[in-house]
């Protein structure tokens, strides 16, 4: 097995966090800009703006200094929005409080404790075994390649969860590697996996679903570790995953939940249908409200006011996330109708609409950096020009995991395998499930997490294909993996 020696592997932390601290650290920041969001964590972190000028505060620029108020536990009420990504900004409120005793807040405090966090998977990355140093160095440049792209650095210099979910996730999954290629349970690793997992499982209601999913992982690393020890350790794991997760999906907010039904139907199953009102009827939804189709909640000028006692009882009511699965479920033509006309958005990691930099940059509204941003604008313009591109990878990535699982022969290999698989579904999932719970509105940010673990796909193949030639020196050989 091949191995980083610890000097090379110190020059690459250094030089990465060097990279990161010029962009996200020094000016011109980069961050992302606003899009109304920021209130829920900014108002439970106890932050609000100096500036009230809505242009200062909303898509076109970021905003970096905030000012730090006392929070009212009482004003959060039942609307208070329950995320992980509170307690890093609070933490980094704490530690900007620490070197600065003033009222002010600097986002780049956050950005700091983000990058640290990624750093940190790049170090467990590092002390991945490989089977040579041709695929250490390639798993370390495609990592570089895809995982530092300013979509996704940007997200550190901000408040959205995005950010908290980001930067776990990765690290969840190069924790994961790091367990299964032990030969005996490492517990401080698994106490790391916990800690991770949980604030990933905890950034936001879709992170919750997903993490229904990654408690397999220590069930089934109960078939690997069998003594009685690991297996209460790890059934302790499952259990506390399975409660964070089920706790996470029931705490969203009834506000939020009206939000996402409303986009569900009208910005979602009702957007390309021909007969609007039937569909409505499908629900018990009075066929009337068929006048909203296509748009969202926010929208200003809606052809009827959704505010009102009789909306919500004819139409909140009626809607759950289960009817709208269930929708789809029999109606699986629509849903794919949805994926195939916005297959341009599918891989979209920047969203036009938000800004990049400080308006006292003197930049333009919405301008974009373009530092490290040749992955995503990779995607943008060549995964998504037609939907066949996602089925076919799709079908391809999942026949290749398939051959290699039959062909492996070491334990820890198929469980390699496997985890790479189930990475594979959840990340397809992502689609109908963003589909299901918020229909299209700003579809690609929410869209986020598929754009993260789609990658993460990508990476896992592009290192399969670089194995097999070298092993091989063609990509399907006769050798078993051993």
């Amino acid at each position: 097995m091949s191995h980083i020696n610890k000097r090379t592997g110190a020059i690459l932390l250094v030089v990465l966090g060097v990279l990161l601290t010029y962009i996200l650290l020094m000016r011109p920041v980069v961050g992302l800009a606003n899009n109304g969001d920021f209130i829920r964590v900014m108002d439970n972190a106890g932050l609000k703006y100096f500036d009230k000028d809505n242009s200062n505060m909303f898509f076109d620029y970021i905003t970096t200094e905030f000012e730090t108020i006392p929070v009212v536990p009482h004003q959060l009420g039942n609307d208070y929005y329950v995320t992980s990504q509170t307690f890093l900004v609070k933490f980094a409120v704490f530690v900007d409080n620490l070197f600065t005793s003033d009222d002010v807040f600097d986002i780049r405090f956050l950005g700091f404790i983000h990058m640290v966090v990624f750093l940190l998977s790049f170090y467990f990355l590092l002390k991945i075994k490989t089977s040579s140093q041709i695929i250490k160095w390639a798993m370390i440049l495609l990592f570089l390649f895809v995982f530092c792209d300013i979509g996704y650095l940007s997200y550190f210099n901000s408040f959205y969860s995005e950010s908290a979910a980001y930067i776990f996730l990765l690290l969840t999954i190069v924790l994961s590697v790091n367990i299964i290629q032990k030969d005996s349970l490492n517990y401080g690793l698994i106490v790391l996996f916990v800690i991770s997992t949980i604030i990933f499982i905890t950034a936001k209601t879709q992170t919750s679903v997903i993490g229904f999913f990654l408690l397999l992982f220590p069930i089934r690393l109960m078939w690997i570790h069998k003594t009685l020890k690991d297996r209460v350790i790890l059934s302790l794991v499952s259990l506390t995953l399975l409660l964070s997760s089920a706790a996470m999906f029931m705490s969203t907010p009834a506000t939020i939940k009206q939000v996402n039904q409303y986009n569900s139907i009208f910005s979602g199953v009702l957007k390309y249908s021909s007969n609007p009102e039937a569909d409505l009827e499908s629900f018990n939804v009075t066929p009337e409200y068929a006048i909203l189709k296509d748009t969202t909640f926010f929208l200003a000028n809606k052809p009827m006011d959704i505010h009102t006692e009789e909306f919500y009882n004819n139409f909140n009511k009626n809607i759950s996330n289960s009817k709208v699965v269930g929708f789809y479920l029999k109606n699986p033509a629509k849903l794919f109708e949805i994926i195939n006309k916005n297959s341009n958005s599918l891989f979209v990691v920047r969203p036009d609409y938000l800004g990049n930099y400080e308006k006292s940059e003197d930049t333009s509204p919405r301008e974009k950096a373009t530092i490290l941003s040749w992955w995503s604008s990779l995607k943008e313009h060549f995964f998504g020009k037609s939907y066949l591109f996602l089925y076919i990878y799709i079908i391809s990535y999942s026949l290749l995991l398939l051959y290699l699982y039959f062909k492996a022969v070491k334990k820890e290999h198929k469980l390699h395998l496997e985890y790479f698989f189930m990475i594979g579904v959840v990340a397809v999932l992502q689609i109908p499930a963003t589909i299901a719970g918020e229909g299209t509105n700003e579809f690609e940010k929410h869209l986020f997490l598929f754009n993260v673990l789609f990658d993460v796909t990508i990476f896992i193949s592009l290192l399969i294909v670089v194995w097999k030639l070298i092993t091989n020196n063609r990509f399907f050989g006769a050798k078993k993996l051993n």
